[in-house]
């Protein structure tokens, strides 16, 4: 019984980040795609998907299953779960997974996991395809890469190549018709991989997300031109606004990890709270970054931060029980998707 009073209490000692005022968190939400209207803050929940794999105009969502330990799908559908249509048909257990839309959403990248003995004669156990959105027969762009980012313009994948068995890499730019690949830097771990918005730069960091709480990776900048490899920051999960004039990024100290914001030679701390993970996405026009937090009951919110306001932050949600793993914008900027999953 101590134990049930003890965590209603911490439950109702949290604190509103951006009203200042006690509150008591919901009841468990409905789990799935939920899409906030920022106008009327009215919410609409879809069946649950990775937001990662959002097609541009934020109406569809691509996805990859298993359902029977026969064979392994990927397909796309439409946010209300309607409209399902199957891209990809493998035998398991070569599955296809992190699927990822080009820009023009007209092809789906994706990786397909297989099974082999790493260090075998042939054995990929990690491989680069992509597919057109029209149908048709996939096409395997890399046998040794992992999740991909494609370039604004479509054209051109940044991914971690030359993949080894311990999971180190280095960052690899390749058309996406497997012409003119080109890697860069020395090899590590690479993860987070994504394009400046004018496809000049790569960005990618050292280390996972969930490295957020106590682990500090690195935060690198790639110039596709030249090939100079900086970093820039340290930290991980690190992302830029779409003009490039901002870079935010999650660092760890102990079991306190805080979400920054950079800005030239300028940081600014958007918010530090122990135990605590974040999910972050900037908006498609302006500076406004919106952010998923995730406390150690697994109860989440969604902020957005503006740095052009005198007050920047607010929270655009209630606490409520459900992790947030990923979150986007819709492209008009009207709108927040993010997923809340079971815990």
């Amino acid at each position: 019984m101590k134990k049930r009073v003890s965590f209603a209490l911490a439950v109702a000692a949290l604190v509103l980040v951006g009203g200042g005022a006690a509150s008591t968190a919901r009841a468990v939400a409905r789990t799935g795609i939920v899409s906030l209207d920022l106008r009327t803050h009215k919410e609409r929940v879809f069946p649950l998907g990775d937001l990662a794999a959002l097609s541009p105009e934020g109406g569809r969502v691509a996805a990859a299953r298993n359902p029977d330990n026969k064979q392994c799908l990927l397909y796309v559908r439409r946010l209300d779960g309607s409209r399902q249509r199957v891209l990809v048909r493998t035998t398991f257990p070569a599955c296809p997974g992190d699927p990822r839309w080009s820009p023009d959403g007209r092809m789906i990248a994706y990786s397909l996991f297989t099974k082999c003995a790493v260090g075998a004669p042939g054995c990929h156990p990690v491989q680069l395809w992509l597919v057109r959105t029209s149908g048709g027969a996939p096409t395997l762009l890399s046998n040794d890469a992992g999740t991909v980012a494609w370039a604004p313009a479509s054209k051109r994948l940044a991914f971690p190549g030359e993949l080894d068995g311990g999971g180190r890499s280095r960052l690899t730019v390749e058309n996406r018709d497997g012409s003119a690949r080109v890697a860069f830097g020395s090899r590590h771990e690479v993860y987070s991989v994504s394009w400046s918005g004018d496809g000049r730069k790569v960005l990618y960091s050292t280390k996972a997300p969930y490295s957020q709480n106590g682990k500090t990776g690195d935060i690198h900048a790639v110039s596709v031109e030249t090939g100079k490899d900086s970093v820039v920051a340290s930290g991980v999960d690190p992302a830029w606004s779409r003009d490039g004039k901002f870079l935010s990024y999650v660092r760890g100290t102990g079991n306190r990890p805080t979400l920054y914001l950079e800005d030239g030679r300028k940081v600014r701390t958007v918010l530090s709270r122990p135990n605590f993970t974040f999910g972050q996405a900037w908006s498609r026009k302006g500076h406004r970054l919106a952010f998923a937090a995730t406390n150690r009951f697994g109860q989440a919110r969604i902020f957005v931060y503006d740095p052009g306001r005198p007050k920047p932050l607010r929270a655009v949600t209630r606490w409520s029980y459900g992790p947030v793993p990923s979150i986007a914008w819709s492209r008009d900027g009207h709108r927040i998707l993010f997923a809340r999953t079971a815990g």
